[in-house]
């Protein structure tokens, strides 16, 4: 080993295979090299390839030896053909109690199903129904990522592209806890913003960085969200009149998410109170308190009336908001002059990260006159762009959020619509800003234009195009909020949300200049 790899951040990757995929474990470890030279190393990383073989020196149990090394080990790579391997005394075979020991600490687990020959089909013995049985399991329970592969050759494929994708994943999601690569992390998971706005978080950061990284425990008052900026006045939320009679279309980012295929969602929570709310969004941002991501949610909550009177929205960012906005709606119904409301609110709170959408849909109830707001119904949810690599994480979110575990990751089709504007030119007006504070809290960037719907109340447009009487607009060139600016609409990107009380979408409108 050379001086440099001394310096690397050690990861193990064990392969947990049965004898009969001799071509594939000589494989693994020439995957595992490459990976390192390409990638790897330039982030500090060297991957160790670990097999069976290697833990069969020595007294002792050898299963009990192969299980210590899972056990070190980051990412577990379990590849079948047509053996399930031998009883172990304790299970059928060493492979499923490789598996249980993975899944009992919590491990990253790859699978890889070499596809069975069409003769053996007709004539299973023992050791193939169990393979098929176990690959039957892991299909239904869409706990894992998995894939089929003909041969070695595609098997190397597959295995190289997922694992670069781990090796981002990993990185992301802040996996290596070493205190050494903080600054680095933080870097690399922020790599989708802009370069001043790097800049502004990094600031933050500094600032806070014992309160939201070191702390046992984050408080909702302690996490950093943007600003709404309306003339010289600070905001929580913004009221905006709308069309919308019923549901909950919010201002979302979700750049970086381009199609939800899965999800993960607790079953409707009724009765739910204040206490309740405030209690998943603190386990939510406590679990996944190491990427920046998270740190820019926002919330929608629609004031449903009905058919004839006016009907208002308020939107905002971040959870301290969110909870606030539901303690003063007699405030915001007073100052919307809103004397007769409807007995139920309906509300949205949206976090995109790059491989996840986290969502929280609620229906809030018309407070009575000194009470705590209280919700009719909650549900809880992950939107996913593929099946994560480890969904205990998220499991062990619905644990101790104290709601219902999903059973499963249900599988759907959530496109994202996108509609052109660039043929609309509209001189629009200025309504306020989202912005960050930098330079020591004495400057303001613009990441965000709240403007004047120039589609508003045109029915003949998108359905969703013309809902609100103003839109957030994200914009691709942060800048000074004194700097003047011509803003026009180019693109409305609409994402649906699955919860079927009433309509839910996250609308994200850029801008161009």
């Amino acid at each position: 080993m050379s001086i440099q790899e001394n310096y690397l951040k050690r990861i193990p990757i064990f392969l947990a295979s049965p004898s009969d995929l001799s071509r594939e474990r000589k494989l693994f470890s020439q995957v595992i090299e490459t990976v390192n030279v390409t990638k790897a190393k330039s982030k500090g990383i060297l991957l160790e390839a670990k097999v069976w073989e290697d833990c069969l020196i020595g007294r002792g149990r050898p299963q009990e030896k192969i299980n210590d090394e899972i056990k070190q080990s980051s990412l577990l790579v379990f590849t079948l053909w047509k053996k399930w391997g031998s009883d172990t005394g304790e299970f059928s075979s060493g492979f499923e109690e490789e598996y249980e020991v993975a899944c009992s600490e919590n491990k990253d687990i790859l699978f890889f199903f070499r596809e069975i020959p069409v003769y053996m089909l007709d004539d299973l013995g023992d050791q193939l129904k169990k393979v098929i049985e176990f690959k039957n399991k892991i299909e239904k329970e869409k706990k894992f990522l998995y894939a089929t592969y003909e041969d070695e050759n595609e098997w190397e494929q597959k295995f190289s592209f997922q694992l670069y994708k781990w090796l981002d994943q990993m990185r992301s999601e802040d996996s290596i806890k070493s205190s050494d690569d903080s600054s680095e992390l933080e870097t690399e998971i922020r790599i989708n913003i802009s370069p001043k706005e790097r800049e502004v978080l990094e600031e933050k950061k500094e600032i806070n960085q014992e309160k939201i990284i070191n702390d046992d425990e984050i408080q909702l008052e302690d996490i950093f969200n943007p600003i709404i900026r309306k003339g010289n006045e600070d905001l929580h939320y913004f009221k905006i009149e709308t069309k919308q009679k019923m549901g909950c279309s919010l201002f979302g980012d979700f750049s970086s998410f381009s199609k939800g295929t899965y999800c993960f969602d607790a079953p409707q929570k009724s009765f739910v109170t204040l206490g309740e709310l405030e209690k998943v969004l603190k386990v939510f941002y406590n679990i996944f308190k190491n990427n920046y991501k998270i740190f820019n949610p926002s919330f929608m909550i629609n004031q449903t009336c009905f058919e004839n009177n006016l009907n208002y929205s308020w939107f905002g960012f971040g959870p301290k908001n969110f909870i606030q906005a539901f303690k003063e709606q007699s405030k915001r119904y007073f100052e919307a002059g809103i004397v007769k409301p409807h007995h139920r609110e309906v509300a949205g709170f949206m976090v995109s990260v790059d491989n996840f959408i986290f969502y929280i849909a609620l229906q809030p109830d018309v407070m009575k006159k000194n009470a705590e707001p209280t919700f009719d119904y909650m549900q809880v949810g992950f939107i996913f762009s593929e099946l994560p690599f480890n969904n205990r994480k998220f499991s062990d979110f619905y644990k101790k959020a104290g709601l219902e575990e999903p059973n499963f990751i249900e599988e759907k089709d959530l496109n994202i619509i996108e509609n052109d504007l660039k043929n609309y030119s509209f001189n629009l007006n200025k309504e306020g800003f989202v912005v960050y504070k930098s330079f020591g809290d004495r400057e303001y960037w613009v990441s965000k234009v709240i403007l004047e719907n120039p589609f508003y109340g045109k029915k003949e447009d998108d359905e969703y195009l013309f809902l609100h009487e103003k839109i957030v607009v994200n914009i691709s060139d942060h800048h000074p909020l004194d700097m003047k600016k011509d803003y026009f609409l180019n693109k409305l990107l609409i994402m649906p949300i699955p919860y079927y009380n009433f309509p839910f979408v996250a609308l994200r409108f850029l801008g161009n200049w």
